[in-house]
């Protein structure tokens, strides 16, 4: 489902249709692979029903927080480009925020929290997320 996308290709300006609004819907870093990854929208209804389902899953067995403060619209440091943020912020045991850096988030937002970022391109569609993991109708 994901995509690898490499932060130059992220950050180019002339990488249309691809990257631009239309057709990205968000663009994120995963910790294990130590690499960014972007998501099309041709692929929201998979995301919604593998990772969406997880996270509602996770927030519910208090695995995972998302919370409404670390939902911000957030400006790419290297291309002036909005996005939506939207952090995950995984627990562990005793309900304590694990300690995982975002070195996407930081490199191209400037943007320092504890947890994975989320970077989407319409705020609409982070919205979308956010209710539906968090169980807000």
């Amino acid at each position: 489902m994901a995509r690898v996308i490499s932060t130059a290709d992220f950050i180019n300006k002339q990488t249309k249709p691809i990257y631009d609004k239309k057709n990205l819907l968000c663009a994120f870093w995963v910790h294990n692979q130590q690499k960014e990854f972007h998501l099309l929208m041709k692929d929201k209804k998979l995301f919604m029903n593998t990772e969406g389902k997880m996270w509602k899953k996770q927030i519910k067995q208090k695995k995972l927080q998302v919370l409404k403060g670390n939902c911000v619209e957030i400006t790419c440091r290297t291309n002036d480009r909005k996005f939506y943020a939207l952090t995950l912020q995984y627990l562990d045991n005793e309900g304590e925020m694990l300690d995982i850096c975002d070195p996407f988030a930081l490199i191209m937002f400037g943007r320092m929290v504890t947890g994975i970022t989320y970077f989407f391109t319409i705020k609409k569609n982070r919205d979308i997320v956010f209710d539906y993991i968090n169980n807000i109708k």
